[in-house]
């Protein structure tokens, strides 16, 4: 499992190891927002990364990654 998927790069490589082994017992999951970082919610806590743009990645846009690899298949589960 992965947690904080972003664009799918680190999760797009798990997948692609065990798949030429034809290894079928390996699952992937992949658990974000797909929306970006959360607002902060303490009051002292700088909340810039919510604002950053380029932390929104949707999880259309991760399954086209996965799909440039030919890697998205039955083993590959979002959250």
């Amino acid at each position: 499992m992965e947690r904080g998927v972003w664009r799918g790069g680190s999760s797009i490589f798990t997948r692609a190891v065990p798949k030429p082994l034809n290894n079928k017992d390996k699952h992937l999951w992949l658990a974000d927002l797909f929306q970006g970082l959360p607002k902060a919610t303490a009051k002292n806590d700088n909340d810039n990364w919510s604002k950053m743009e380029s932390l929104k990645v949707s999880l259309e846009e991760v399954q086209i990654n996965f799909r440039s690899f030919n890697l998205l298949d039955d083993h590959v589960h979002f959250c």
